[in-house]
């Protein structure tokens, strides 16, 4: 799942011995079967592998929103995919984030450049596509954009604000959508690719035997091995940088809702430059940290806070001879002295 992008879950069996267990991994939980006896439950097995073999792509966990294709650029031969969204067609160029998508459980969030496709040709500008996983019931970034242009300075008055600027700092966003796929009860009808689609909307809040989940702190001593080879998967400067830890918190008592169930967004943005964090120049910098203090000046009139701002989520680049500075990745974002016992609260 980390490396692929087709795929929403997946089933799993593995055989030690005679110890056979199956497996269900999602982005929001994972599920593991008591130990079985190869030997004295082979037609559990057999049933297992037939029920399988007998089940649709999109039963087995692969997205129908998202394909691989090949393109030749020269000798070589280069896997992209096309990622579907209100259903227009975008393919992807290059990725610019997805290490993120490696760790099984979260967000999963991958990032590429893409262009549209028509009649197998791709036209028009080149857009950001984001696809990630959010918890359900949360809303999506284009949502939480409208409910601030709704409410500029309406909460908070500041001084000098033209709610007219809003587009010049904050990405413009194209498409929004939580995926459609087919339900998995009734394959006739397309629902939210979500946690209670794919378990079926079974209640699991029943008390219900766990393990318990060791803190192992990991230090790479070289960057992990890439997948994929020859894709967009596999040569991104997103991948696990050298020295990375892995960053996991002491969960002794694991429970469900460290891992509520998600719903899978996808958005489509403008190109709007380079993130903040890889420009040398410190008069840009200045710049772009003043413009971006408007930004949030803007969040604050209409009663919201940011709560991920960093350099990586401002955006700079120039257009007419004039440096623009635009926020970017709003999931997080929150009115302020909202619950933060909502379900709907993404945690930062």
């Amino acid at each position: 799942m980390g490396s692929d992008p087709t795929r929403r879950f997946a089933y799993g069996l593995t055989i030690e011995h005679n110890d056979t267990r199956f497996w269900f991994c999602s982005r929001s939980h994972i599920f593991v079967t008591e130990s079985l006896d190869l030997q004295k439950n082979i037609k559990d097995v057999i049933y297992f592998v037939m029920a399988l073999g007998s089940a649709s792509k999109e039963q087995l966990g692969f997205d129908p929103t998202v394909r691989r294709v090949k393109r030749s650029s020269g000798s070589k031969v280069k896997t992209r995919y096309r990622f579907t969204i209100n259903g227009i067609e975008y393919e992807t160029l290059e990725a610019i984030n997805i290490y993120k998508a490696k760790f099984l459980l979260g967000r999963a969030n991958r990032v590429f450049k893409v262009q549209r496709v028509v009649n197998d040709e791709l036209i028009g500008p080149v857009f950001v596509l984001k696809d990630l996983w959010l918890p359900e019931g949360a809303k999506t970034e284009l949502e939480i954009q409208e409910d601030m242009k709704a409410n500029i300075n309406k909460v908070h008055v500041v001084e000098g604000l033209d709610a007219a600027d809003f587009e010049k700092h904050f990405v413009a966003i194209k498409h929004c959508e939580i995926v459609k796929v087919p339900s998995m009860t009734d394959p006739s009808e397309l629902v939210d690719d979500n946690s209670t689609n794919f378990l079926r909307a079974n209640d699991l809040s029943s008390p219900r035997k766990k393990f318990v989940l060791k803190l192992i702190t990991i230090q790479y001593p070289k960057r992990p091995s890439r997948s994929l080879a020859g894709s967009q998967m596999s040569d991104s400067t997103g991948s696990l940088p050298i020295g990375h830890r892995a960053q996991t918190h002491d969960i002794r008592m694991l429970s469900r809702e460290h891992y509520g169930n998600k719903a899978h967004h996808r958005i489509v943005m403008e190109d709007a430059g380079c993130p903040l964090q890889d420009v040398r120049n410190l008069r840009t910098v200045v710049t772009c940290i003043g413009k971006a203090s408007t930004g949030l000046s803007i969040m604050f009139s209409a009663g919201m806070v940011h709560r991920d701002i960093s350099t990586g989520n401002l955006l700079v680049s120039e257009v007419d001879g004039e440096l623009g500075c635009k926020i970017t990745d709003l999931e997080y974002a929150k009115k302020v002295g909202a619950s933060s016992q909502s379900p709907q609260d993404i945690k930062t």
